[in-house]
């Protein structure tokens, strides 16, 4: 897609080098999400964190459950991002968790 296809309105002023556009009127081209998930990083492991309880329930997830692997990989601290993504993004029925909920080891299908 080419890029100024997204503004609706923009101008460009040559003069002083500046692009201008109405942030309104931007078409939004992201990727549906599937779940919303937050997750942090604390005391070495990730975190399920400040989500709506009744909202997680639903995947079997409640906040403060440590996250061990997702489809059998361990991910650091760097990339908490990428942990993120793949729990927005990724479609229902291709996620393996698995998870510490206290002592207990679970795996959770999402």
């Amino acid at each position: 897609m080419d890029f100024l296809s997204r503004f609706k309105r923009y101008t460009f002023i040559h003069s002083r080098m500046m692009f201008c556009y109405d942030a309104d009127s931007i078409e939004k081209n992201s990727i549906p999400h599937e779940r919303s998930i937050a997750v942090r990083y604390m005391d070495g492991s990730i975190e399920v964190f400040y989500n709506n309880n009744e909202e997680i329930q639903k995947y079997g997830l409640k906040n403060s459950d440590k996250i061990l692997t997702i489809n059998n990989t361990t991910y650091s601290p760097e990339k908490i991002k990428t942990v993120g993504k793949l729990l927005l993004q990724e479609p229902k029925g291709t996620l393996a968790l698995t998870i510490q909920r206290e002592n207990q080891v679970m795996d959770i299908m999402l």
